[in-house]
């Protein structure tokens, strides 16, 4: 009876994905913020809820200023790569609304609601 009582749990046994099954996925996704968004958590080893929060002003080069992170801190820092930053400055120009919208988050979930008549 005690034996089934404080029995050691099992762990849960997660997958790791290989590198190249990771590049093929982020390589087919066709959307600009889709991708944006896979290579942020690939390459600069962020979360979602992270990537979601960034706003334009996080943005310096290829530092990322992460904000409210889940360790609990204040801010973190990832750094991503020259290319993926590029990019990523390039999509928060246009779809963040310029330079004059430095505080307002990136806008990743860009759909716009239906009107209903």
């Amino acid at each position: 009876m005690i034996r089934k009582l404080y029995r050691a749990r099992v762990g849960t046994k997660w997958e790791i994905i290989e590198k190249e099954a990771v590049d093929e996925i982020i390589f087919r996704t066709t959307k600009t913020r889709n991708r944006l968004m896979l290579e942020l958590m690939a390459r600069g080893g962020m979360r979602i809820g992270e990537v979601l929060k960034l706003r334009l002003k996080d943005i310096q080069d290829r530092k990322l200023i992460l904000q409210e992170p889940k360790s609990g801190r204040q801010h973190e820092i990832a750094f991503i790569p020259q290319k993926v930053a590029n990019r990523l400055r390039k999509h928060a120009l246009e779809v963040g609304g310029g330079p004059q919208c430095l505080d307002s988050l990136m806008c990743w979930i860009s759909y716009k609601p239906k009107v209903v008549e």
